[in-house]
This record gives structure tokens, C-alpha cells and sequence, in this order.
């Protein structure tokens, strides 16, 4: 039943991009394009920074993505919806790029699967689900090495329920990558983590919790649309796990 739901999605998702009506010299007056932009992608696995998503009855998981560009500023929100129901994220963000370095901020937000009712507005220290996170990225376009950061600055990332003391849990990533004809790209990145941090568990020690090799395949389709197709290995060493995720995304 999973991979046929798998599938069909796929299936759904290349005939929308295939089928999508090319503007007409009929259509063309002088408003100016949009820079809203909508962006949608599946993946058979969600594994976020190492971090298995859903540990058990786990499913493909489809990114819905409504971001505004300006010049270097890109504003975004992105939802994540598991295809059994049995998980969901919500993402607001901003983020700023010039040349090959880019800084941003992005909540988290992940509502409850067991009410009709949540919590999102809550805002009180202590009690907020919300987890905020400032990050800076390096990514050369001529130079295969790549760098990033990311620390969660605010909200619920304490040490434990009984304390009341912010972790700081910072995710540090480098890489690097070779690129192919047609901009088909080879990457490798390793992922480390500080001390009593989300990624450990709160555990006292700086780890190793990523390992990541993917393949990036641009399909190019009869409009000349650009759809990436990857395809990952991860492996987690504190957690001793392997994990192959597919991946496919769209924008318009």
C-alpha cells in the first residue's frame, strides 16, 4: 500500500510540473512577474541533520513551500506532512544571501498530532514549542567545499524538563561535491554536534551524528523545466543507523 501511495504521488506530482500551461503571447501585458513562488517536495524518508523524523510507523513525508524572493532576500513558510497523518512540521523563515554566503533565522513548530486544539501562539518561556534557530552558510559556486552552522537561540531546547538552562544545540556541517554535465552533482557532508544538545540526546559529549552521500539528478522535462531528483545515504554513528531516502521537488 506505501509504495503504491508512493507512487501515485510521484506520478502526480511530474504530470502537474509535465502539464503546466506556458504563459502566451495572448497573456502578455505589462504586470510585472510575481516573486511569490511555490515550492513542493516528497521524500520517502524524512531524515533531518541525521535525526530520524519518525521512528516508528513511519511514511513518505510531502513539503508544501510558499517563499517571496527579493534581490537576496528570500522569506519562506514550509509545512511538512506525513502521508499516514502521523507527523507534521510548520516553518516560518527569512534568510539572506550575497554571493556564496547566506545568514539566517527559521522557527520550527511541530503541532499536536492528538488534538484538535494546539498551542502555536504560545510564546512563554518554558512552555513554548517553538524552537528558533540562527544559521550562517558558506557555499562557494567554482570551489567544491561548503560550510554551514546553525544554532537554536531560543524556545524549547533546555537540557531537561527540569531545568531551566537554553542548550544551544548547534549542528555544524562541511562538505564538499563534484558536478557532473547538466549540473548532475555528486556531494559528500558531515554533520557534528555539540555537547547536551538535541542531537545527542543531551548527552556530554561533541559527536559525529551525520554522514550523508547523495546523488542529485536534474530530469529535464518536454517544457524545459529543471526537476532535482536525489538520492541519499545517511548514516547516523551515536545511533548506529543507515537510512536510504529518495527525494524529489518542484517549483513554480
Amino acid at each position: 500500500m506505501t509504495k503504491k501511495l508512493i507512487l501515485s504521488v510521484a506520478a502526480l506530482f511530474v504530470a502537474i510540473v509535465a502539464n503546466a500551461a506556458e504563459p502566451t503571447d495572448s497573456l502578455v501585458d505589462n504586470r510585472r512577474p510575481s516573486n511569490f513562488h511555490i515550492g513542493l517536495e516528497l521524500q520517502t524518508k524524512y531524515v533531518w541533520r541525521g535525526q530520524e523524523m519518525m521512528v516508528s510507523e513511519s511514511a513518505p513525508v510531502v513539503f508544501t513551500e510558499l517563499y517571496y524572493k527579493y534581490k537576496g532576500w528570500r522569506a519562506y513558510t514550509k509545512g511538512g506532512y506525513a502521508t499516514n497523518g502521523q507527523f507534521s512540521q510548520v516553518n516560518l523563515g527569512v534568510d539572506y544571501n550575497y554571493k556564496w554566503v547566506t545568514v539566517g533565522l527559521t522557527d520550527y513548530y511541530f503541532p499536536d498530532l492528538t488534538s484538535a486544539e494546539d498551542d502555536y501562539t504560545n510564546f512563554n518561556h518554558g512552555e513554548t514549542r517553538h524552537l528558533l534557530e540562527a544559521s550562517l552558510g558558506i557555499a562557494p559556486k567554482k570551489f567544491p567545499l561548503t560550510f554551514m552552522i546553525a544554532t537554536m537561540i531560543a524556545g524549547d531546547d533546555k537540557y531537561d524538563s527540569h531545568e531551566d538552562h537554553q542548550a544551544y544545540s548547534t549542528y555544524a556541517e562541511i562538505g564538499t561535491w563534484y558536478e557532473f554535465l547538466d549540473a548532475n552533482r555528486l556531494s559528500l557532508n558531515l554533520g557534528f554536534c555539540n555537547d547536551r544538545s538535541l542531537y545527542n540526546d543531551r548527552s556530554n559529549f561533541c559527536n559525529n551524528v551525520n554522514i550523508d552521500l547523495k546523488y542529485t539528478y536534474n530530469l529535464r522535462l518536454t517544457s524545459g523545466r529543471m526537476v532535482p531528483l536525489s538520492a541519499s545515504y545517511i548514516i547516523n554513528p551515536i545511533r548506529d543507523k543507515a537510512f536510504v531516502n529518495f527525494s524529489m521537488r518542484f517549483d513554480f
